[in-house]
């Protein structure tokens, strides 16, 4: 009787975890302001800390589905999406990389890797990120990540513009970058001679910033 106390305690303890890191996972559907996301994240770490390893896959899946998607319905008993602030992803993928081993990039909800990890991303690293796997590939090469380098490049305002139908703005930003449209930022080479306002003569490639403010058909 006496060695199996230990076990038992040790079970009954490793319950009360999980029932207690539930509960604050939980929380987090309830949230309506960036404060509460922030504040009931701040729970789920500290009640992730006393737990083991067990514990803590057994509410990996509750975690994952704990981050809202933007494009949810309206009306779905969840948080709201704009409570879910870059910031508090952000919190959340630290949470999630400190605690979760393996491939952290892969093991982490798409909308949590697309809204706080590669919304950072450059173009080029996005590129080289789209060659390591199909998996990663996938979420590299789509809209939600696409959105923040095109925002970026071309302003919130004109996000929405595509130039065929169906293409993705993946497609759609490196195909306005060869073909820019009216009030995009563009920078102009020539080659030759140039007198700067020194009375310097320079002669060699030179780079203009400019502003698109007419297209006409080709001929």
């Amino acid at each position: 009787g006496l060695l199996g106390e230990p076990s038992s305690s040790a079970s009954s303890e490793r319950a009360g975890a999980t029932a207690s890191l539930r509960v604050a996972i939980a929380r987090l559907s309830r949230c309506a302001t960036a404060s509460e996301v922030r504040a009931a994240l701040q729970r789920v770490l500290r009640e992730m800390e006393v737990c083991d390893g067990a514990a803590l896959a057994t509410c990996r899946s509750a975690l994952d589905a704990a981050v809202p998607d933007a494009r949810q319905v309206s009306g779905r008993p969840s948080s709201k999406p704009q409570a879910w602030t870059r910031e508090n992803r952000a919190f959340f993928v630290s949470i999630l990389v400190h605690f979760y081993k393996g491939d952290r990039l892969t093991t982490l909800p798409r909308e949590v890797v697309c809204g706080a990890v590669l919304s950072y991303c450059e173009v080029p690293s996005l590129a080289a990120l789209a060659s390591v796997s199909r998996g990663l590939r996938a979420t590299a090469d789509s809209d939600a990540t696409w959105r923040a380098p095109y925002d970026r490049h071309f302003g919130t305002s004109k996000a929405g513009i595509r130039y065929d139908f169906g293409a993705s703005l993946k497609e759609s930003y490196h195909q306005r970058i060869r073909d820019p449209t009216c009030g995009d930022r563009v920078e102009v080479a020539w080659q030759g001679r140039f007198r700067l306002e020194g009375l310097e003569v320079y002669r060699g490639l030179a780079w203009w910033a400019a502003e698109v403010a007419e297209k006409r058909a080709d001929d």
